[in-house]
């Protein structure tokens, strides 16, 4: 379909598995994600649900690498929701990560 076609269809939002894993410093914290992705369209959504262990991974690791202080701000949360769609949509061809919304976001 031509892009203003695709355009037209609206964004499309897709629901990934929670993440459950530690955050970095001590003490050790676990922190779990529950993602919704919003998609510039349904092409999108078709590769976003093949989105596989190594996409997952990676949002993983970028998790990781954060520290309570890291994302307990609204700051924080936004600058690590960039960097997830920079990560996700390096793994998609056609389709393209807009935003993500936090629908569930705990640090035990």
């Amino acid at each position: 379909a031509a892009f203003e076609e695709r355009l037209s269809e609206g964004p499309v939002m897709f629901d990934l598995d929670p993440f459950n894993t530690n955050l970095d410093g001590n003490p050790r914290r676990l922190v779990r994600i529950q993602m919704r992705l919003e998609l510039l369209d349904a092409q999108g959504f078709e590769e976003a649900m093949q989105l596989g262990a190594q996409a997952r991974d990676r949002v993983v690791q970028l998790l990781n690498r954060k520290t309570f202080d890291d994302i307990e701000t609204v700051q924080g949360k936004l600058q690590l929701k960039n960097q997830i769609i920079t990560q996700l949509n390096g793994f998609l061809d056609k389709g393209v990560v807009q935003n993500v919304y936090f629908s569930d976001f705990l640090i035990q």
